[in-house]
């Protein structure tokens, strides 16, 4: 298990350990035409510190180099390519696809804004919200 931080008693910072934390992260990332911005994007998610990220791409038929700029990146471990019916109809393509514990979905834009953990802190909050309602 991977060593994770919680506030204990009166704030105090502690060490723990939760089977939580091993969970696989699915990333589903929507795009469009998004040769600009999906750069920015694909590092982010490149640079996450979770050991176990599954990256999901899903494009719908983009017209410009997105394509191209997304096969410079090997991490990313499924990229559909397609006409679908909105963003809605990719997200939900990707949620079917996804093979992670945990499923994420962002569009470019907004996971190009992110810091090296939120693969993590999403794992964390969840963790946190399913021990909370046991």
């Amino acid at each position: 298990m991977l060593p994770a931080y919680r506030y204990g008693h009166a704030g105090i910072r502690e060490l723990c350990y939760h089977p939580v934390i091993d969970m696989k992260i699915s990333l589903i990332t929507t795009s469009f035409n998004s040769a600009a911005t999906i750069t920015d994007t694909l590092e982010c998610i490149r640079r996450q510190t979770h050991p176990d990220i599954e990256h999901i791409i899903i494009d719908g038929s983009s017209t410009d180099n997105t394509l191209a700029i997304i096969a410079n990146f090997p991490h990313v471990a499924r990229l559909i390519s397609e006409k679908d019916n909105g963003i809605y109809d990719a997200m939900n393509k990707g949620i079917r696809i996804a093979t992670g514990e945990v499923k994420r979905t962002s569009s470019v834009k907004c996971a190009s804004r992110a810091s090296t953990s939120w693969a993590f802190q999403s794992l964390t909050h969840w963790s946190a919200k399913a021990r909370a309602s046991v």
